[in-house]
């Protein structure tokens, strides 16, 4: 993810990644804040969307309520490890090897 929250739909809107910059977008199916740039992922080298199920609890009407980051969190945790979403979680995070954590924020 190119943001501390996940959900900042950088990925719809930056169009020329840096060389060697990777993206992660995990968006929850009923979380209405990726839609809300106008522009789809790109299907592109380097971009990876995974779409899981949402995490609305019976009685929970907000929609907004998708969009938390610790609901992201529990979400992805609770995934089952042979399902689609993550194994392509599993492929972008690759084995552990060679790799270094990085934040990036943006600024207005």
């Amino acid at each position: 993810m190119l943001s501390n929250r996940p959900g900042a739909s950088v990925a719809g809107y930056v169009k020329d990644m840096p060389a060697g910059i990777k993206v992660l977008a995990l968006e929850q199916l009923g979380d209405p804040v990726p839609q809300l740039d106008g522009s789809p992922n790109p299907v592109r080298d380097g971009v990876t969307t995974v779409r899981v199920p949402d995490a609305l609890k019976p009685g929970e009407e907000d929609p907004l309520v998708s969009h938390d980051v610790l609901r992201y969190a529990k979400v992805a945790e609770g995934l089952d490890p042979q399902s689609e979403s993550a194994q392509a979680i599993a492929k972008f995070l690759g084995t552990g090897e060679n790799q270094s954590p990085h934040r990036y924020y943006g600024k207005r």
